[in-house]
C-alpha cells in the first residue's frame, strides 16, 4: 500500500470518528440544555407563586389593620353594628377567592377585645389570618 492510500484510508477513519463524536456532543449538549429549561422555568414558577401568596398575604393584612382601626374607634352599640356589617369589599373579592371575614367582640374588664379575622381559598391547610385590637372609646382613663 502506497502512502497515499493509507492517508486516505486513515483520514476516512478520522471523519468518521470526528463525525460519531459530533453527534454524541450534540445529544449531550441538548440533554443538558433540557434539564437546565425545565429547571428554570418550575423555578419561575414557584418564584410567582411566592410572590403572589405574599401579595395576597399583604392585602389581606392591610384589610383587617384598615377596619380594626376603624372598629378601635368605636363603643358600644356602635361597635356592634359595625362589626355586624363588616364584608368583603368588592375589589378584595377580586384579589382572593372565597373571601370570609370574622368579627368577634368579647367585654372584658378593661374594654371590648375586638377579634378579626380573614381567610381565603390558599393552597394548603392554613390558619386564618387574625388581628386582635381593644376598644376603650368608652372606659376613661386611669
Amino acid at each position: 500500500m502506497s502512502k497515499r492510500v493509507r492517508q486516505a484510508i486513515f483520514s476516512s477513519r478520522q471523519r468518521n470518528a470526528r463525525r460519531a463524536a459530533s453527534v454524541v456532543e450534540l445529544v449531550v449538549a441538548s440533554v443538558l440544555f433540557i434539564a437546565t429549561t425545565s429547571f428554570v422555568v418550575t423555578g419561575a414558577v414557584s418564584l410567582q407563586r411566592v410572590w403572589r401568596d405574599g401579595n395576597h398575604y399583604r392585602l389581606a393584612i392591610d384589610t383587617l389593620n384598615n377596619e380594626l382601626e376603624k372598629l378601635t374607634l368605636l363603643d358600644g352599640d356602635e361597635l356592634a353594628a359595625a362589626s355586624e356589617k363588616i364584608e368583603a369589599s368588592p375589589e378584595l373579592e377580586q384579589q382572593l377567592s372565597n373571601v370570609e371575614i370574622q368579627c368577634e367582640l368579647q367585654e372584658l374588664e378593661h374594654g371590648t377585645r375586638i377579634a378579626l379575622s380573614l381567610n381565603w381559598d390558599r393552597q394548603g391547610d392554613l390558619k386564618p389570618i387574625e388581628l386582635v385590637g381593644w376598644s376603650t372609646a368608652s372606659r376613661e382613663a386611669p
